[in-house]
């Protein structure tokens, strides 16, 4: 069947399922090759502008039908300029497939998410490599390298919603493609707390735009399942975190280059997600409850999965556990008598069971806090300054320290000195930070000062 719409604004119904029209300031050719009827076909104006339909045709199908050929049932929506056809000798399944010359499109609806498999070639041999074939949504493509033999291709990645795939080039070539033997799987929905891995999280979405969990198989992260965005509307969801610790989840937009996922309050710029897993740290400081709200911008799907979080407390009770000894351990206690308390050695990456020794399960980077004098060659003659120097667990660690000095150890400390926190010119690993204090007294100002380094626990 085939008909002409003008008008910017309306759709048609085929047997109750809704196509949309695309706007056009002129007349547009639809056609349509749908099975064996009955059919109930109506047009709807949804627009405030007018739009109008002519030339309505009812054509039956004389031989190989494209339905037949691909091997997936209509209805399809057929590029009106002819500029595809049916073949019984260029095939994958030795029977019939579909051959699309230079820049024809076949579209067909299918309801999200799921896995989109066909076999496709590329009778051309120039051109990107990467968009010689593309099957294509509203808010995302996939690109299919060129093959002139017939090779098997995979999207497990179509997003949630009604999805109409176009199957088409890339790019204007002169040359043909084919596709054959095409078949739809729609994932089964699962919750949403289950397909994040979230255990023990309050997990919440919005319900206009909800996420969703989906038992997407090896598209997710973990081969199981995974959440899922929509692609329209302010898609978000919040985590509710009982302490500080460290947030960690895999993401990605498998759909589109360059959608940001913003993840708030205190990352605002947000991450730009690649098309392929990648795992995100989110550390999270000073007591809870924390609520963080990972949020999608832009109009593509984004897939999450595998979110963990090790509070403070955890990460402080393994190390306990690493080292034999118990759980219930008093901080101020020192195991190994060198007069460091286990927080000192917790934070500072010491070892509590071998006297003023590095632990030796840390990076080989981290080594113990210093005071040092350092000279500066300002004003009147050199200077000297006390400077402490230090590497210690860093955000969502539940520590954070303070560095003071002073004149005389028994007398009433001055106030916290500045700490900077710095890469220099070697980073340290990740999970820790490099810090430094400066003295703001100097010799010879001073004939002696003291300085003393404070360990903060807020799990």
């Amino acid at each position: 069947m085939a008909f002409f719409t003008y008008g910017t604004g309306g759709e048609f119904l085929l047997d109750g399922v809704k196509f949309r029209i695309k706007a056009s300031s002129g007349w547009e050719e639809t056609q349509i090759e749908a099975g064996s009827g009955p059919h109930t076909l109506r047009w709807v104006k949804t627009g405030r502008y007018d739009w109008a339909v002519d030339e309505f045709r009812v054509t039956p199908l004389a031989g190989a039908s494209v339905a037949d050929a691909l091997d997936f049932p209509g209805p399809w929506i057929l590029d009106p300029t002819n500029s595809w056809t049916i073949s019984t000798t260029d095939t994958h399944d030795g029977e019939d497939a579909v051959l699309i010359n230079d820049s024809g499109v076949l579209s067909h609806y299918v309801n999200g998410p799921g896995r989109l498999q066909f076999h496709r070639k590329a009778n051309w041999n120039y051109g990107p490599a990467d968009t010689d074939l593309m099957v294509q949504t509203d808010a995302a493509a996939w690109y299919g390298g060129r093959s002139p033999q017939w090779a098997a291709h995979t999207i497990d990645t179509i997003p949630p919603g009604r999805q109409l795939l176009r199957f088409r080039a890339g790019s204007t070539h002169a040359g043909t493609f084919g596709f054959d033997a095409v078949n739809f799987t729609p994932y089964a929905e699962t919750p949403l707390a289950a397909a994040l891995e979230g255990s023990g999280l309050t997990i919440t979405t919005n319900p206009a735009a909800p996420w969703r969990g989906w038992l997407s198989g090896t598209a997710a992260h973990d081969g199981s399942d995974a959440a899922i965005s929509p692609e329209a509307g302010d898609g978000w969801l919040e985590l509710t975190l009982p302490a500080a610790g460290v947030l960690s989840f895999f993401a990605r937009c498998p759909g589109s280059d360059g959608i940001r996922l913003n993840v708030s309050p205190q990352i605002q710029d947000g991450y730009i997600l690649p098309r392929e897993w990648k795992e995100f740290v989110y550390p999270l400081t000073g007591p809870g409850p924390h609520t963080v709200r990972i949020q999608k911008y832009q109009g593509a799907a984004v897939w999450l999965d595998h979110v963990t979080f090790v509070s403070a407390q955890a990460q402080f009770s393994a190390w306990l556990a690493q080292h034999g000894l118990p759980a219930n351990a008093d901080l101020q206690s020192d195991s190994d008598g060198d007069g460091q308390p286990l927080l000192v050695e917790y934070a500072f990456g010491l070892d509590p069971n071998a006297r003023h020794a590095r632990d030796a399960s840390v990076p080989a980077e981290i080594t113990a806090p210093e005071f040092k004098l350092v000279e500066g060659g300002w004003g009147v003659g050199p200077i000297r300054q006390l400077e402490c120097q230090f590497h210690f667990r860093g955000p969502g660690s539940g520590l954070w320290c303070q560095v003071f000095f002073s004149s005389d150890p028994a007398a009433p400390l001055d106030a916290p000195a500045a700490v900077s926190f710095y890469p220099g010119d070697n980073p340290p690993p990740d999970g820790w930070l490099r810090g430094s204090s400066a003295d703001l007294w100097s010799w010879p100002s001073a004939s002696r000062r003291f300085g003393r380094l404070k360990v903060i626990f807020e799990p």
